[in-house]
């Protein structure tokens, strides 16, 4: 027995072998190549054999495939229970008599502020909050078992309907914040001909409301943002001063 070097009759590398093998595999191609001897056996040569290179077992494959499958359902169930969070989190509505304490973020990201009468589109409707505030004296303001301001800002605000089918605007997706950067412990409300409604009314393909009007508490001279926010859509808010 001697070690023999050839060339892979595939890809050329250097072959280095057993004379008294057989077989002998290419580290360079994977190709297995067949040892053939001469007569005298004084010397041999290879012969290349397409058909006999090393394959990965047939256990192999199944498990890479189980494992790729059983990988590939934990990121389904994972993007789902995340997009589930974020859609209660995010379209759960407030009652009116519900407590809302956020503090708004000053700096948020994706957020496009406004002035008062600029007009922007979100969730599909064209809205419109006019800089027009009326400060009007709040009924509760006497009551102790309330924290209600002593007076109720009154706020124009005009919705389109951009979609092509009848809707309702979602004013959970509303939020407006005080002086303090925090969002008023009020639920607010929107009003059509001096009645207040804490429900919209559906609007058809194109339809204009323009009889409408937020309430909030009054919270002391200064700014205030009306933000606009879902999940999936970018923050628009409407910075608006207020003074007494």
């Amino acid at each position: 027995m001697k070690l023999v070097t050839k060339k892979c009759p595939n890809c050329g590398a250097n072959l280095d072998f057993n004379s008294a093998l057989e077989t002998a595999v290419c580290c360079y191609c994977d190709s297995v190549v067949v040892i053939k001897k001469t007569p005298k056996k004084s010397d041999v040569f290879i012969q290349y054999v397409p058909s006999q290179k090393r394959t990965m077992p047939r256990f192999m494959k199944a498990l890479i495939f189980f494992l790729s499958m059983v990988g590939l359902l934990f990121i389904v169930i994972i993007i789902i229970v995340v997009s589930s969070e974020d859609f209660n989190s995010d379209t759960s509505s407030p009652t009116g008599s519900e407590i809302v304490q956020t503090t708004r973020a000053p700096d948020a990201e994706e957020t496009y502020v406004y002035e008062p009468g600029e007009t922007f589109v979100f969730d599909n409707f064209e809205i419109t909050i006019s800089g027009n505030t009326i400060l009007l004296e709040s009924e509760n303001s006497d009551d102790e078992d309330t924290d209600l301001s002593e007076y109720i800002v009154k706020l124009p605000i005009t919705l389109t309907n951009l979609d092509d089918e009848t809707r309702r605007f979602s004013w959970s997706t509303m939020d407006i914040y005080g002086t303090s950067g925090v969002a008023l412990r009020r639920a607010f409300s929107f009003q059509h001909d001096d009645n207040i409604e804490f429900f919209l009314r559906d609007m058809r393909a194109g339809a204009t409301s323009s009889d409408m009007y937020l309430y909030f508490p009054y919270d002391g001279d200064g700014y205030y943002y009306i933000s606009f926010r879902t999940w999936d859509e970018a923050t628009r808010e409407v910075k608006i001063h207020i003074s007494s």
